[in-house]
């Protein structure tokens, strides 16, 4: 392994930085918050899918949209990440009554829509922000 000069690895280092700034402000764009951004990095999320990229504005502006993608194309993103920047933004208020129901048709969906959301709303030191989120399935013992 060769040793490498403190110059270059700094040199390296800032342009991850760069790099990683520029996918952020793709995010920036579509009026997705700092602490959402970070989650999402957080994941390895660093830029938007194509399903994303045509659904989160319109969704943020009170559209109505169908969507259709592969498996895996971040389907699940793009309707979770309005819905929370909604919250943060006081649009949708917080109390204790139910704001957003997601209806899934199968288990592993309610699953997965859990999981993401949760990244997306449980709490953080990066903000003050979190949700309640619980997911219901039937067809177990």
């Amino acid at each position: 392994m060769t040793k490498r000069k403190r110059e270059d690895v700094d040199k390296e280092i800032k342009e991850n930085e760069n790099f990683i700034n520029e996918i952020n402000n793709e995010w920036k764009n579509y009026k997705v918050s700092e602490t959402t951004i970070k989650r999402l990095n957080n994941k390895n999320i660093h830029t938007m899918t194509e399903i994303q990229a045509k659904t989160i504005e319109p969704l943020l502006n009170n559209k109505s949209i169908i969507g259709r993608a592969l498996t895996g194309s971040g389907k699940t993103y793009a309707f979770l990440i309005p819905i929370i920047e909604k919250f943060k933004s006081g649009e949708l208020k917080r109390d204790n009554k139910p704001k957003v129901i997601i209806l899934n048709p199968t288990r592993e969906l309610v699953v997965q829509t859990d999981n993401n959301a949760k990244v997306l709303c449980d709490p953080c030191d990066e903000d003050n922000f979190s949700l309640n989120v619980v997911k219901l399935y039937g067809g177990v013992d």
